[in-house]
C-alpha cells in the first residue's frame, strides 16, 4: 500500500521540502474563500531557502503566541514565495493556501 506524499516546490521547480504520510484531516472546507482540503504529514527532507525558513518560523511563532492580528500578513509572506504542492505519485500540482511547520510535522491546506 502506497502512502500519499507531496513535494513542496518553488515556482522555479526546486523541491524545498518532501512531506510523506499525508492524511486528510478535513475535506470540502472553505479557507480564505476557496474550497480546500487540509492535510497533516511528516517532513522527511527539506532544503528551505533561508528567507522562506524565517518566514515559516515567524508564522509559527505568531500562531503559538495567538497574535491573530498579524497572522494573515505572516501567511501571505510565506505564500509570496510561490510554493506549490506536487503529489507523488501522479505529479498533479495544487496551490498551497496555508503551510504550517512545527518540527517535523506539517499542516497543509491545498486548493481543491
Amino acid at each position: 500500500m502506497s502512502t500519499l506524499s507531496v513535494d513542496i516546490e518553488t515556482k522555479q521547480g526546486m523541491v524545498v521540502c518532501v512531506v510523506e504520510n499525508l492524511s486528510l484531516r478535513q475535506s470540502d472546507m472553505s479557507f480564505a474563500g476557496t474550497l480546500s482540503l487540509q492535510y497533516l504529514g511528516t517532513i522527511v527532507s527539506e532544503s528551505l531557502p533561508q528567507d522562506l525558513r524565517v518566514a515559516l518560523e515567524e508564522y509559527r511563532e505568531l500562531i503559538d503566541e495567538q497574535v491573530f492580528s498579524l497572522l494573515d500578513t505572516a501567511r501571505e509572506r510565506v505564500l509570496s514565495f510561490g510554493i506549490v504542492a506536487r503529489f507523488r505519485p501522479g505529479g498533479q500540482t495544487s496551490k498551497i493556501l496555508d503551510l504550517q511547520r512545527n518540527n517535523r510535522s506539517v499542516l497543509l491546506v491545498l486548493a481543491k
